[in-house]
């Protein structure tokens, strides 16, 4: 009976061990491996549970293993975490930096282009918002009032500069250009940006509107129409964001749009 039961084990054994080879040399899997494991030792406690009581038996060597299951089983997790992993390499990252770069490119211009051309919009229709309410004051106070450059906001420069200065709106009673004492200071307008520039053709340092709401200057001549030129100081050839705003000495006011000159 004793022989018949270490028989059985070592044949258990042997079956143990073909599996755990048959899987190991069929597919490295490790739990596969382990499931062998546990048939194996299963099979041996069977076999034992048959021998009589203080039966001594040699129990067979498994086969070595070159690492414990459980670092085999963190090996395999992190081999397939490896190989599922997704990610950006060196050609990716250079093709998409070198795509941004392009598009960036072309896209900068047109972009500084629709800002330049949003400004000088916003302070042509600020001089021109000038130019109407010097009309508009001369008409209804039935006196002369005048817009000039100013560079305190009190008195006009006497020069033709309109690009750096602001913009004053006042009543003119007295010497004609001048803000005397018996004149009033009626609105002032901000300069234009510092990168734009504002220029009258012929050179004008005052207009002045009288009670029938026709306009005069400086410049004798002015003998229709004076013309005030708004654009960037860069400004390409080709970039239409240059604003004319001509004013004809009959005090009317239109404005046109092009390319810069």
């Amino acid at each position: 009976m004793q022989r018949q039961a270490l028989a059985g084990l070592r044949r258990g054994s042997r079956s143990g061990l073909g599996l755990i080879e048959l899987t190991a040399a069929g597919a490295p899997d490790p739990l596969r491996r382990r499931q062998a494991l546990d048939a194996h030792l299963k099979a041996r406690v069977r076999v034992a549970s048959r021998l009589p009581a203080g039966t001594c038996f040699r129990l067979l060597r498994l086969p070595a293993m070159t690492q414990p299951m459980h670092r085999q089983v963190g090996s395999a997790r992190a081999t397939a975490h490896v190989r599922t992993s997704s990610g950006f390499g060196l050609i990716e990252w250079v093709v998409t930096i070198a795509i941004v770069a392009i598009l960036a490119a072309i896209a900068l211009p047109s972009y500084r282009q629709t800002i330049q051309n949003n400004r000088t919009a916003t302070e042509a229709d600020d001089f021109i918002s000038a130019i109407n309410v010097a009309r508009g004051e001369a008409t209804t106070r039935s006196r002369p009032v005048t817009l000039c450059p100013s560079a305190n906001g009190t008195a006009c420069n006497g020069d033709s500069n309109w690009s750096t200065n602001q913009w004053i709106v006042f009543t003119d009673y007295g010497v004609r250009g001048t803000v005397d004492d018996t004149d009033t200071v009626l609105r002032v307008w901000k300069a234009v940006n510092p990168q734009d520039v504002l220029v009258s053709n012929p050179a004008i340092q005052w207009i002045s509107f009288d009670r029938a709401g026709s306009a005069s200057t400086d410049n004798a001549a002015v003998t229709a129409s004076a013309t005030f030129t708004l654009r960037p100081q860069s400004c390409a050839a080709n970039a239409r964001v240059q604003r004319t705003i001509t004013l004809t000495l009959l005090g009317r006011v239109s404005l046109t749009s092009g390319s810069c000159s």
